[in-house]
């Protein structure tokens, strides 16, 4: 019963939904043996299609193949880390890193924070408390996406003489954030962090190839990953 309930639930709630109602619109065309064979079969198509986006193997997979274009560099050695702003858990790592070397830390892309300066003050402090003097932190507030990111990291270590920067973004990232930094003329070291498949030791189970919103989630940004690397390749 408990295998059932979880099967019935994934195909109930989206995007599992979505597969329900495009395969049962399939098959009520064959019952009601309607014309339009390339119809049922694009229905039927696009049912497998959403499933497949949302089932956990082919999200890691998409993400797998992200994750390890970038190798992870033995004991990174440099005079600033910059920590990009975004998805997965970077900023631990980067504190982490910090505390080793004992070098300036420059938090890029914290855009946010110019409408919630209280969150500013808090973070400062939080950061000052794990052990970051005040003036080894640098809090860049203007960048919106990835190539803004390294064009103002770019532009802060000219401005204050840093000729070895690390860069600290989530592994699944860092592939674009490497050819960002190669077009941009910007030699720095990327330090892939918070990987999510590439030597986690993950094994499935029979849930993880139902459709779940976590694996679509996975599936999508990955996705977004992989359009930004041909639109970064082509536009910039």
């Amino acid at each position: 019963m408990f295998v059932l309930k979880k099967i019935l639930a994934a195909f109930f709630i989206p995007p599992g939904l979505f597969v329900t109602l495009l395969a049962g619109a399939a098959v009520w065309l064959l019952i009601k043996k309607r014309k339009g064979i390339k119809l049922l079969v694009f229905l039927f198509g696009l049912a497998v299609f959403v499933w497949a986006l949302s089932s956990a193997p082919v999200s890691d997979m998409l993400t797998r193949s992200l994750e390890k274009a970038v190798p992870q560099p033995k004991n990174p050695r440099g005079d600033v880390i910059i920590v990009l702003h975004g998805t997965g858990q970077r900023l631990g790592p980067a504190v982490s890193l910090q505390s080793n070397l004992k070098i300036p830390l420059v938090l890029c892309g914290y855009n946010y924070l110019e409408e919630y300066p209280e969150e500013e003050a808090r973070l400062r402090r939080s950061l000052q408390a794990s052990g970051i003097p005040a003036e080894m932190l640098i809090i860049e507030t203007e960048s919106r996406d990835t190539l803004e990111n390294i064009r103002f990291a770019k532009a802060i270590c000219r401005e204050r003489g840093f000729v070895s920067p690390l860069v600290v973004t989530s592994a699944f990232h860092s592939r674009r954030v490497r050819l960002t930094c190669r077009k941009q003329g910007f030699k720095a070291v990327i330090v892939p962090v918070s990987y999510t498949v590439l030597g986690q030791g993950i094994r499935y189970r029979w849930r993880d190839w139902l459709p779940l919103a976590e694996g679509l989630y996975k599936t999508s940004l990955a996705l977004n990953e992989y359009l930004g690397l041909v639109f970064y390749g082509i536009a910039y």
